[in-house]
């Protein structure tokens, strides 16, 4: 790489000073070790100097900033910054000064802890350390947290433990409903010693299946505690839920190749919580100590760099925890898959979101359904503003009707015969709507789904399928269309 040069000097010592700074500083930027080596006076030793740095300091990388050169009898210095781009936490820059020394050849950088940082000394190294600020809240309708530090279990395998991994992924598997299949590849695929996770739960979830699992030969359950909404299924579906980061969610958060984040952070997985990763997480902080390679070394414990976290900011919903436990509770009466969204006409809202045990709880905001009779509302709403029919309109309510050669019936086929179309709608009948639906133009019945928010763009910055009707459906498709179906 090349190094930036702040201060100019003249004179052939002084340029091959700066040569030789500019070797050593270029090569140890580029992660040549080597390179930068043979440009020391002990090149062995400053293998095992940058080596240590690069373990101290993982994944990060090297500015070198050239400042004034001074050159005298034979030895010279070289004023240098140094700034380091420390991966997943803030810059650290500081200033510090080369040692060079004229050779038979050439002149050479020497050998001391001091290339590294001015600070340290023989027998000591540097000690990197990062820390996230308190994750912000994600708050209900009037700001009150919706996620709270909560105590959870960790169901897992030591593998140096296991006795009889069959027996004990079926035990297990027959407690937490995860397959055996897969806590035996886990288990097989781990080293030796290795806690495989195969659950974590809630403390009273655990509690539930604790006699079940916890004297198992291999089974451990080390606590820890997580940032959980209420409850597991409490909206779940909008906002999401924090974790272990993954591979893929620092992928996404990197910015010109690197990230803020690292392997273990507690990260926004799904939801608003990964909607809002940066504004909920805040920026890391880090601190740089000087600490001893042995126990005789003095003047350890020195902290050269520090950076506060700086805290994210709260994003706030519209969820009202009333209405979304009411909305819990009317679906978890249901054995089917069950899905509750509450909106407030007018703006929008979205008061709760609940889905069952049944139902995967994504289809909440994303799933796609006929509406069923609920179209009805729509159809009649097209119905009326074109004019096609009235309130009083007499329309015909057959108990099937048949359009290019498919049967429509209502429920039991039940026959109204001929009936206000208020009535007509007041008892759901199928068969009046398919026929009066024929006579709308393409659009209407998209335009007046439109007026309800149905095809429209909502904005929300989680996945969701905001519903769709066909502008130019004809025949059986706008039959079925009228209806739901």
């Amino acid at each position: 790489m090349t190094v930036s040069v702040l201060g100019a000097c003249s004179g052939s010592s002084e340029d091959d000073v700066r040569s030789a700074a500019e070797t050593f500083l270029g090569a140890w930027a580029d992660g040549d070790t080597d390179a930068a080596a043979r440009a020391t006076t002990d090149p062995d030793a400053a293998t095992a100097l940058l080596e240590q740095t690069a373990t101290d300091l993982p994944d990060a990388t090297l500015t070198p900033e050239l400042g004034e050169v001074t050159v005298e009898d034979g030895t010279a210095t070289v004023d240098w910054t140094a700034t380091w781009d420390l991966a997943a936490a803030p810059e650290w820059t500081y200033d510090a000064t080369l040692r060079l020394e004229e050779g038979d050849e050439e002149w050479q950088v020497v050998t001391e802890p001091t290339v590294v940082h001015p600070e340290l000394a023989e027998g000591q190294r540097l000690e990197l350390a990062r820390s996230l600020p308190e994750r912000a809240a994600i708050t209900d309708f009037s700001g009150a947290p919706l996620f709270a530090p909560t105590e959870v279990v960790n169901v897992g395998v030591d593998t140096a433990q296991v006795t009889d991994l069959p027996g004990l992924a079926a035990a297990l598997s027959a407690a937490t409903g995860i397959a055996a299949e897969e806590i035996v590849a886990d288990v097989e695929a781990a080293p030796a010693g290795q806690f495989v996770p195969v659950i974590t739960l809630r403390r009273p979830d655990f509690e539930r299946i604790r006699a079940q699992v916890f004297d198992l030969p291999g089974a451990v359950f080390p606590t820890d505690t997580r940032l959980l909404a209420p409850s597991a299924r409490f909206a779940s579906a909008l906002l999401g839920r924090v974790g272990p980061a993954t591979a893929e969610i620092i992928e996404e958060t990197q910015d010109d190749g690197s990230s803020r984040y690292a392997d273990g952070d507690q990260l926004g997985l799904s939801g608003l919580q990964r909607a809002f990763q940066e504004q909920l997480t805040g920026t890391p902080g880090f601190t740089v100590t000087v600490v001893s390679t042995d126990e005789n070394t003095a003047d350890a414990g020195l902290e050269v760099a520090a950076v506060e976290p700086e805290p994210g900011t709260p994003v706030q919903t519209p969820l009202v925890p009333a209405v979304q436990n009411a909305a819990d509770a009317a679906a978890a009466g249901q054995q089917l898959p069950t899905h509750v969204v509450v909106v407030r006409p007018g703006t929008g809202e979205i008061l709760a979101v609940s889905s069952n045990e049944a139902a995967d709880a994504g289809n909440a905001l994303n799933g796609q359904f006929p509406p069923g009779s609920s179209m009805k509302i729509i159809t009649a709403t097209a119905l009326l503003s074109t004019g096609t029919v009235t309130p009083d309109s007499s329309v015909a309510c057959p108990g099937t009707t048949t359009v290019e050669g498919r049967e429509f019936e209502n429920q039991d086929q039940f026959d109204l015969g001929t009936v206000p179309f208020t009535e007509a709608f007041a008892q759901s009948c199928n068969t009046t709507f398919i026929q009066q639906a024929l006579e709308l133009p393409g659009p209407a019945l998209s335009d007046a789904a439109r007026s309800y928010g149905v095809g429209t763009d909502w904005e929300l910055p989680v996945g969701l399928f905001g519903g769709s009707v066909p502008t130019d459906s004809t025949g059986t498709t706008k039959a079925a269309n009228a209806i739901g179906q």
